[in-house]
């Protein structure tokens, strides 16, 4: 139970920052075109990296661990959305910003991860 509760926490957390950093973009540009959910994907990519390298090879608290990567970086990443945005690329006839896209995403995203594991090497 209590380690459902940490993942709760971490998660209301990380979607909470989704959700600021998703109007941020969309008022920045005055229009919602993806921007929140691809940085989100990204950033929480490299840091998902950075900590379960972190974790790996230090004494990292597992539940400080969970709340982390589970909870905080679970919630704050968006593959939902981005499967969500990438679909109406399409179905709006945007193919090609939707090819793009996930090619940024996945690719990017995967490029981001192992930074963050290399990162977290330097600790």
């Amino acid at each position: 139970m209590r380690d459902i509760l940490i993942v709760m926490l971490g998660g209301a957390i990380g979607t909470f920052y989704r959700y600021i950093l998703n109007n941020y973009f969309a008022n920045l540009f005055a229009v919602s075109i993806g921007y929140g959910t691809a940085i989100a994907n990204i950033s929480g990519s490299f840091f998902i990296g950075l900590i379960y390298g972190i974790a790996e090879n230090n004494s990292f608290n597992p539940s400080l661990k969970l709340f982390i990567i589970v909870g905080l970086l679970g919630g704050f990443t968006t593959f939902s959305s981005f499967a969500l945005e990438t679909i109406n690329f399409i179905r709006d006839g945007a193919v090609k910003k939707a090819i793009l896209y996930f090619i940024f995403n996945n690719f990017v995203g995967i490029g981001m991860a192992y930074l963050g594991i290399l990162t977290s090497k330097l600790f």
